[in-house]
């Protein structure tokens, strides 16, 4: 769903408000993949040399984000990806 809203950027300049046809959540018959675009908040983890630790925050941004409503499931990939956009 990303490569698709980035597909739409670049023919039409700019990203998607909305995308249709969005898969259905393996996990939960009759739900799909939710998809945004704008400014929001995601959680990110790294590897911080500096720490010598895995390091936990928020961080607010403005991009392209999709998820599965489904929070666990076996079946399911990770729950959520987001690309941050200028």
């Amino acid at each position: 769903m990303l490569a698709k809203a980035e597909l739409i950027k670049r023919r039409t300049g700019s990203y998607p408000q909305q995308l249709d046809d969005l898969p259905e959540d393996p996990c939960e018959e009759g739900k799909t993949m939710q998809y945004l675009y704008g400014d929001f908040e995601t959680k990110i983890s790294f590897w911080s040399p500096e720490e010598k630790s895995i390091v936990k925050r928020t961080q607010k941004i403005h991009g392209v984000k999709v998820w599965f409503t489904t929070r666990t499931c076996d079946k399911n990939p990770p729950h959520e990806l987001f690309m941050q956009v200028e």
